[in-house]
């Protein structure tokens, strides 16, 4: 008699995958148990610089073309089998009052997580074109070389050696240029370095096919010479004065009764002239007056605030004005010259200048005339021409720096001077 024959349902998991996790399991195991594990700290998410904790082991790392343990400046971070955290290169971690970067990953098709970090010994400081102060952790290397060092094996420092910077690649070091400087070292003996040309490695990409994907910032860089003229050493950023912002405030205070509105008639200037920019505002006494987010103050209640403008991305440029609030019902007048009563134009340009009074912060429609004070600055040397009824011109055809061009603009028995001087051409 045949013996039946009974189908099987295939089994939860395969053979393999059971052996995995039971290997898994025994890796947490081990975690648990192991003498090298510190709680530390990972980025949030990338790019972030907002940390939280996560438990690692913390290993040496080994040369391996030379079996040497490398320095501290180098750890291998080994993490728990059930933790679902995958780094990626650029990743930055944090603990012992240092940042680490990801410089090494064995995550594809491991078992385990693992990677190797660096101790970031430096910061990217700059100023991008927007005027906002920008910072990046990162990794400068320890040899200076130069072309001829990979054949002759010999260790030149001198100017045109080649150094690499290693940082994460995010939204603030994608606005990093060919040439850009950085300044290095401490506050009273800082070293500058540029990149050279186009030696920005921005391409290594973590998938194959998906441009965006990079992660890892590689740059070559070089010495370079500090200017104290255009350089911030006490801060460490380079060219932080090449272009220098401020706000420009239409008065210098506002006198009005409760009730009224006005115009904060704030402007962003960049070496003296306007420029695009977001501005942000506030008041030191919301009960006295409110101002909204395109710079309108309302007057609410009797008494004296501080009205405020800030720099988008770059609070330390700032402005102010005294806001002084009656209930009197009396009119004030003043005179508003945009862009400001005190400005600088470069030789061979040319800056138009606007002048209207102002009757309890509202614009009036009164003609301006433009006469000079003095004669102090020669003729020769600008070009005054009156464009409208509340309009002039002032070209710099070669620059003064003797004494400033003085305007007065004058509408009825209102006037208001007007201080310009002309500058260099850089």
């Amino acid at each position: 008699m045949p013996l039946p024959c009974f189908s099987l349902s295939p089994p939860a998991s395969s053979a393999s995958q059971i052996m995995l996790n039971d290997f898994q399991y025994a890796g947490h195991t081990i975690f648990e148990n192991s003498l090298d594990i510190f709680t530390i700290q990972k980025e949030t998410s990338f790019g972030s610089k907002i940390f939280e904790d996560v438990e690692v082991r913390l290993t040496s790392v080994v040369n391996t073309s030379t079996g040497i343990k490398l320095s501290d400046d180098w750890k291998q971070l080994i993490f728990d089998p059930i933790n679902t955290f995958i780094p990626t290169m650029g990743y930055l971690f944090f603990f012992d009052s240092n940042y680490w970067l990801c410089t090494f990953t064995d995550n594809l098709k491991s078992v385990l997580t693992n990677i190797v970090i660096r101790r970031c010994n430096e910061q990217l400081r700059w100023i991008d074109n927007n005027g906002t102060i920008q910072s990046e952790y990162c990794c400068v290397d320890y040899e200076i070389a130069r072309t001829v060092d990979l054949v002759s094996g010999e260790k030149i420092v001198l100017p045109q050696g080649h150094i690499p910077i290693y940082a994460q690649l995010n939204e603030r070091t994608e606005l990093i240029a060919p040439n850009q400087r950085f300044l290095f070292g401490r506050p009273k003996n800082r070293i500058c370095l540029r990149v050279f040309g186009d030696g920005i490695m921005n391409s290594q990409n973590q998938q194959t096919l998906d441009d965006s994907s990079s992660r890892f910032l590689t740059l070559d860089m070089g010495a370079y010479q500090v200017n104290p003229q255009t350089d911030d050493l006490i801060n460490g950023i380079a060219d932080a004065y090449k272009s220098v912002y401020s706000i420009y405030l239409s008065a210098s205070s506002i006198f009005g009764n409760v009730g009224e509105t006005y115009d904060l008639g704030a402007n962003l200037l960049c070496n003296s002239l306007p420029t695009s920019g977001s501005l942000t505002y506030s008041t030191s006494s919301s009960p006295i007056a409110t101002i909204s987010a395109s710079g309108i103050l309302t007057l609410s209640a009797s008494g004296i605030t501080t009205a405020f403008a800030y720099m988008g991305g770059n609070p330390n440029i700032s402005a102010s004005e005294l806001v002084t609030v009656t209930d009197s019902g009396t009119t004030t007048n003043e005179i508003r010259v945009t862009p400001s009563d005190n400005v600088s134009i470069l030789e061979g340009d040319t800056q138009t200048f606007t002048s209207y009074l102002y009757t309890n912060g509202v614009q009036q429609t009164d003609a301006f005339t433009f006469s000079l004070v003095d004669s102090n600055v020669p003729t020769n040397r600008y070009i005054l021409s009156t464009l409208s009824n509340n309009s002039f011109s002032v070209e710099n055809l070669n620059m003064y720096l003797d004494y400033p061009l003085l305007i007065t603009a004058t509408s009825g028995s209102y006037s208001k001077q007007i201080s310009i001087m002309l500058a260099g051409a850089f």
